[in-house]
């Protein structure tokens, strides 16, 4: 019954926001499901630029996985950063991405204290989610979102609503076992992008997720 009232919701909302059809372009979209989860990559910082930048990375350290004493501390945390990505007033790549790398950051930890759970994936893909719905808002609306903060040295290949929807499809195609709540927030993500490719790609996303349901 979710999975049904997920594709009738979804399909409904692609025909109404995109204009969009798969049957008159059968190509559109193609291959945006085949990608793989990209680990955000941190750029070397010069030495003479390391005295500058302790500063600023001791701000987002104090906040880094390192500081959460259990999961149930450390999801609420991923899923505050995850609200802030549908404001106007937030530089919301910035915030899903700041998300996503504190969620692999504890999945590289080896201290056996926890582990991120689905409730951790859904708030990460749910930051992604919020973050290309407020990016498509705001080039409707001819909004200008803040520029986030230029002393990171965290390289984010993301710039529009479709770089949103396919991170968050990427780290979702690369779970081992994702639930249904998981594949309604990227669904949802589609549904709201207002990008030509959201049909085919949730299309494709639906044919994925009955098969793991199978």
């Amino acid at each position: 019954l979710t999975l049904a009232v997920s594709y009738v919701e979804v399909s409904e909302a692609f025909l109404t926001s995109s204009g969009a059809s798969t049957r008159s372009n059968p190509s559109l979209g193609r291959g945006i499901l085949q990608s793989t989860a990209a680990p955000l990559r941190q750029e070397a910082v010069p030495s003479s630029a390391a005295a500058s930048s302790s500063s600023s990375s001791s701000a987002s350290s104090s906040s880094s996985s390192a500081s959460f004493q259990s999961l149930n501390e450390f999801n609420a945390h991923l899923e505050k950063i995850a609200e802030h990505c549908g404001s106007f007033h937030e530089p919301v790549i910035a915030r899903a991405a700041e998300c996503q790398q504190l969620w692999e950051e504890e999945q590289d930890r080896e201290d056996g204290r926890f582990q991120p759970d689905l409730i951790s994936l859904r708030a990460v893909l749910t930051a992604w989610s919020r973050c290309t719905q407020t990016l498509a808002k705001s080039r409707r609306d001819h909004k200008t979102l803040p520029a986030p903060d230029t002393n990171s040295d965290t390289i984010i290949d993301v710039y529009t609503p479709l770089d949103a929807a396919k991170r968050g499809t990427s780290l979702l195609l690369a779970y081992p076992n994702p639930d249904l709540l998981c594949y309604n927030v990227v669904l949802d993500a589609w549904s709201k992008s207002r990008v030509p490719e959201a049909p085919d790609a949730a299309e494709r996303l639906l044919k994925r997720m009955m098969e793991d349901e199978d």
